[in-house]
């Protein structure tokens, strides 16, 4: 039943929803609390995309080639852009992309509720949509405040917006979202368009206002500058994109490429659940058209996607919207399927229906972790602490408000499920802690346009904490649009090859063609050993692999004391021009 037909169609208190941002900000605060107070601990991508933007604030940094090149790509769209320049003249770019989530989560969340409310009078139905929701934090895409963050709420305002019948208005948000995020621009678009198209009768007022969408959606794309992507053949050949890559987008079947980060479609434990919950209990016929047009715009794009590979994106941008769709699609089917079982039932039901879901998810679903009956025993067991309360809670708050059976027998489902998403999703987003704060301390104390130069894993977080240019690091190396992949392939090549080669002249290139000043080297007690960091990570493991081989080792791990302006430990920071002089 559409709740507008309904006498409560309108939330049932004003506490309603200040209560839901409060509970969605505790778990965004919670999942963010390491990379928003610990020292030194970022997100991951922000390796990538925020640590340039520091130039806003201090304008003699970084303006290498390197830097140029990372802005010249298309990674933060201009809308992106905008918004963090202008937070950038009251507080630093990073810190304030990192506490971005807990806006961006929370509204998200509130979306998949009002959506879900629009779909069904029973109360509990909206608070378990948005709690399924927040409960697989680990596979989020809201943390360090990235461009990906705003697809969500960009699709799913599309979507309510379309529900509660203002198409106009619904039509006005891909060409503004575009300049946000373009993947999430196109699913809201499909939206409109399937919406639009897929009736008995087409509504030519809404293809209409879907083309018109689309004509100025494509505007605010190509206003914002347009990036030619790796062709497939560069990608194939290149090795960052095989099975052994750093991207590991080519698999070797189709289980281990759904399974991965680049399918979009690596749900994990947490997603596995929540993709579960959905399946578990879904009778169609609840479930509004425009729910389903969502579902269908992220699969058509993702197979258009692959079907012009890497012109359209990577194929991972257009699924991501899934994850609220099966928090909607599970939140509005939950009560229909309690509202069924017998009564006499309800209470195994209560057990059983997400005990099914659990175990289907964990060991069956094929993007899951398809774990043996012992992973799923041990998952049970580590976790029975946090499952009790949540059930044991849930069954509290429906005696004390006297529910009927199903009800309550549906309640204390709903909150095991969630508890088991929360906790297979470990509660807390991923975080990269950069160590060597004496490191970090002597790099910045260099002149600011002083280019450093290391093995590319130690490099990742020179530029966000020393703020200094570096030739090239691991995060760095993205070659996802052409002339990127030249710029970073280059500069990996020769850094791999100054750090192990048994001699000396590659020292001389890095000077030459890239400029850098200052050399990082860390001794190791083996020298020919291979690094394990460097595993999976082709192509450059068999070129290390191949200069390893010679008998003398790496020339930087015999450098001595000559040359030495820096030492601690087993770290080492050179002259390089000295070095080559």
């Amino acid at each position: 039943m559409d709740a507008d037909a309904h006498p409560r169609r309108h939330l049932t208190s004003v506490l309603e929803t200040p209560a839901l941002l409060a509970v969605a900000a505790a778990v965004t605060l919670r999942a963010e609390w390491a990379i928003l107070f610990h020292t030194l601990t970022y997100q991951p991508d922000a390796l990538i995309h925020e640590w340039w933007m520091r130039q806003w604030r201090d304008p003699s940094l970084f303006h290498d080639p390197l830097t140029a090149a990372v802005k010249a790509t298309g990674f933060v769209p201009v809308g992106v852009r905008a918004v963090d320049r202008a937070a950038a003249l009251v507080v630093d770019p990073v810190t304030f992309a990192a506490w971005l989530p807990l806006v961006l989560v929370p509204a998200s969340a509130w979306l998949v509720f009002a959506i879900v409310r629009r779909h069904t009078s029973w109360l509990p139905a909206a608070w378990i949509g948005a709690l399924l929701y927040l409960a697989p934090v680990n596979i989020e895409r809201f943390s360090g405040g990235h461009a990906r963050g705003f697809a969500e709420p960009v699709v799913l305002l599309t979507l309510l917006l379309l529900l509660r019948g203002r198409p106009r208005a619904a039509a006005a948000v891909p060409p503004l979202g575009a300049l946000l995020y373009p993947p999430g621009a196109a699913v809201a678009l499909g939206v409109l368009g399937l919406n639009a198209a897929l009736r008995r009768r087409p509504n030519l007022g809404g293809l209409g206002l879907t083309a018109a969408s689309a004509a100025l959606t494509t505007a605010a794309v190509l206003a914002s500058g347009t990036h030619s992507a790796i062709s497939l053949a560069a990608a194939r050949a290149g090795g960052e994109f095989g099975a052994n890559g750093q991207q590991h987008f080519f698999a070797p079947n189709l289980i281990t490429y759904l399974s991965q980060n680049q399918s979009g479609f690596n749900l994990e434990a947490s997603g596995s659940i929540l993709a579960m919950a959905a399946l578990v209990v879904l009778p169609g016929r609840m479930i509004r058209r425009e729910v389903w047009m969502l579902v269908g715009s992220c699969l058509l794009l993702f197979a258009a996607a692959h079907a012009v590979l890497f012109r359209l994106y990577l194929p991972n941008r257009f699924v991501q919207p899934l994850v609220p769709a099966f928090a909607i699609l599970a939140a509005v089917c939950w009560e229909p399927t309690f509202r069924r079982i017998r009564r006499r039932l309800l209470p195994v039901a209560a057990v059983v229906v997400p005990a099914a879901v659990v175990i289907s998810a964990l060991a069956l679903f094929p993007p899951g972790p398809r774990l043996d009956a012992s992973g799923v025993v041990r998952f049970a067991g580590d976790n029975a602490a946090l499952l009790g309360v949540a059930a044991a809670g849930a069954a509290v708050v429906a005696v004390a408000v006297r529910v009927r059976a199903d009800i309550a027998s549906a309640v204390v489902a709903a909150a095991l499920v969630i508890g088991a998403a929360y906790a297979a999703g470990g509660g807390h987003s991923p975080s990269y802690r950069c160590g060597d704060p004496a490191l970090m301390h002597e790099l910045t104390s260099l002149p600011v346009a002083a280019v450093i130069a290391g093995d590319p894993m130690s490099m990742n977080c020179v530029p966000i904490v020393a703020q200094r240019p570096v030739v090239i690091s691991h995060k760095l190396n993205q070659p996802l649009e052409a002339a990127y992949a030249a710029v970073v392939r280059a500069r990996m090549a020769a850094m791999i090859d100054a750090e192990y080669s048994p001699t000396a002249a590659p020292l001389g290139r890095l000077v030459a063609q890239f400029g850098a000043r200052y050399l990082v080297v860390r001794i190791v007690a083996q020298p020919r050993a291979f690094p394990a960091a460097w595993l999976g990570n082709e192509p450059y493991t068999d070129r290390i692999a191949s200069l390893l081989r010679d008998p003398a080792g790496p020339y930087v791990q015999r450098l001595g004391s000559r040359c030495l302006s820096w030492s601690r430990g087993a770290d080492r920071v050179y002259d390089l021009r000295c070095l080559v002089a």
